[in-house]
């Protein structure tokens, strides 16, 4: 009778671990299979939370003008693209004889290879038309030119072909006018022009009713 209820007791405690460990086996696959059918999902960092590299900025352009006539520091400047006028005169500093209201559009924006030149207060009246018609023109390059009062060959922005035509004054003459204005950032005197080499006093004489600055 004892060994019978030993035997009994020992099956009972076989059964329960089969049953846990067959429950146990269960669960186990039953979890598994959940797994295999559920697609995984690639989470993927937001690109806009991302961090990103320093941005490089673009390096902005930059013209070259020149300023010269009644300035402290005539010259070449360096400006950002799109500069207008008036920065480059900031940085010239007009002199308190500058005339830069009367003809200089201060707001227009300036281009490579520009030449502005300022004048003295009074030196621009211009009967009939000029700079009195055209208050717009500020510089001078290859296809504009600022006139003269009277008709004369104003020396500071005079081309080759008109300082070619004043009285003995050839092609060489004209370009050494030309290399000596760039050089000087501008006449200041007519007689400034026996500066320049070639140019005496003979030859002063007989163009110096026909220029001006």
């Amino acid at each position: 009778m004892l060994d019978n209820l030993k035997l009994n007791k020992q099956s009972l405690i076989v059964l329960l671990v089969l049953a846990c460990a067959f429950s146990f086996w269960g669960g186990t696959k039953y979890a598994l299979g959940r797994l295999l059918q559920t697609p995984a999902e690639i989470v993927l960092e937001d690109p806009v939370k991302m961090e990103k590299p320093e941005a490089v900025q673009e390096k902005k352009k930059t013209i070259f003008v020149h300023v010269a006539g009644e300035v402290e520091k005539p010259g070449i400047y360096e400006l950002e693209e799109g500069a207008r006028l008036e920065e480059a005169l900031k940085l010239a500093v007009p002199t308190a004889e500058a005339d830069i209201d009367t003809y200089l559009n201060r707001a227009a924006i300036l281009k490579d290879q520009d030449k502005i030149f300022v004048y003295k207060k009074g030196a621009l009246e211009v009967d009939g038309g000029g700079l009195a018609a055209n208050p717009n023109i500020f510089v001078v390059n290859s296809t504009t030119t600022i006139p003269a009062a009277g008709g004369k060959i104003n020396l500071n922005t005079a081309t080759l072909e008109q300082l070619d035509s004043l009285t003995g004054i050839g092609p060489s003459k004209a370009q050494a006018i030309i290399d000596y204005r760039n050089s000087k950032g501008g006449f200041k005197s007519i007689e400034e022009l026996m500066n320049v080499k070639g140019i005496g006093q003979a030859t002063f004489d007989k163009i110096k009713d026909q220029v001006t600055i």
